[in-house]
């Protein structure tokens, strides 16, 4: 998988870089499906809520998408990671970041095509 246009890691500036990086995806995004590690994402029901995300995503097939991922770890990656990771490589109009205080990472990167 290629990866395009990321920011400079490391220092204040680097994360500065991305921090700009991440507002500019923001402000063009069409949409933004946000996948949230334990503790910040709660549903009422499992099944209404999946059957509402399956048609938010038929309906944002090919559009201008982030996926934003806060908190999200490894201890489940099949359940958020994988999936944005794939919905990305399959969108050549997505964006994908991932931020997570514990391991302090901020990192985003504008295509996962090959």
């Amino acid at each position: 998988m290629e990866k395009e246009k990321r920011p400079a890691a490391g220092g204040e500036n680097g994360e500065n870089e991305k921090i700009e990086t991440l507002r500019a995806w923001l402000d063009g995004a069409e949409s933004v499906i946000i996948g949230a590690g334990a503790g910040l994402s709660t549903a009422a029901s499992p099944t209404a809520a999946s059957r509402r995300y399956e048609a938010f995503l038929r309906e944002n097939e090919g559009k201008k998408v982030l996926f934003l991922e806060l908190g999200v770890g490894m201890n489940t990656p099949g359940i958020i990671k994988y999936p944005f990771w794939q919905m990305t490589y399959r969108n050549k109009n997505a964006r994908y970041a991932c931020i997570n205080l514990e391991t302090s990472d901020l990192n985003i990167l504008s295509r996962l095509h090959g």
